[in-house]
């Protein structure tokens, strides 16, 4: 029997096809060190495609092509958009140029009736060039009300008036420190279905600390390929 028979008929079905499709792959994309051989045109197609792409080229920081956080922020929509089937409002903790922000906006909180708390001081200490406008980030949102805009930074900007408790909440402000200090407040706010996304959950030691902290306040943390941590209440 030819080689390459014997193999196939000692191979799961699933394992053959993708090994079959993996050497039938042309050189696939980089999304932050993260390659898959998979279709992954749901990221540069439809609307989300569309609405990303319209808004990436407002960061300067950003590569030309936007697959630097291309990845990061389908990902967080998926998590936003699991949130939509929760009540209370969306948080996300800082924006700079609000690519994320304005994408998770357009696709899951506009003209739903909920708030978008944007928490973000706008200073830019270490000269790393983030935006430092607040008209840029409130003209991005077309003066929509429901889009809130707090320029302070956690945990001092809570309290905030939550009246129906926080269905999504983004974290990334790069700060971990403030993160983990406003973590209990943001868990014991969140409907038991919310989710919260910790973009910089991954980096170097902080995974563990995240996880401590949600331990305590009745959560769990789990992470994904891009380094992001998604968070959910324990039942």
């Amino acid at each position: 029997m030819h080689l390459a028979k014997i193999l196939k008929s000692l191979t799961p079905p699933l394992l053959w096809r993708l090994g079959r499709h993996i050497r039938a792959t042309p050189s696939p994309r980089n999304y932050q060190d993260v390659i898959t051989p998979f279709d992954m045109s749901a990221l540069h197609g439809g609307r989300f495609g569309a609405i990303f792409d319209a808004t990436f080229p407002h960061d300067p920081l950003l590569p030309r092509d936007g697959n630097l956080t291309r990845l990061r922020t389908y990902q967080a929509y998926l998590f936003a958009e699991v949130a939509r089937r929760t009540r209370g409002d969306y948080l996300t903790v800082g924006v700079s140029y609000a690519v994320m922000s304005k994408v998770l906006y357009e696709l899951t909180v506009k003209g739903t009736g909920r708030t978008y708390h944007l928490v973000v001081p706008l200073v830019d200490l270490e000269e790393a060039g983030y935006c430092k406008d607040p008209a840029f980030v409130r003209d991005l949102f077309a003066g929509d009300p429901a889009v809130r805009l707090h320029l302070k930074a956690i945990p001092g900007a809570f309290p905030l008036a939550l009246p129906n408790g926080l269905a999504f909440v983004h974290l990334t402000s790069g700060n971990e420190e403030a993160e983990l200090a406003s973590l209990p407040y943001l868990v014991a706010n969140l409907d038991p279905c919310g989710v919260i996304v910790i973009d910089d959950y991954g980096l170097q030691d902080f995974a563990s600390r995240y996880d401590a902290v949600a331990e305590l306040a009745g959560a769990a943390i789990f992470t994904l390929p891009t380094g992001q941590g998604v968070l959910m209440k324990k039942p």
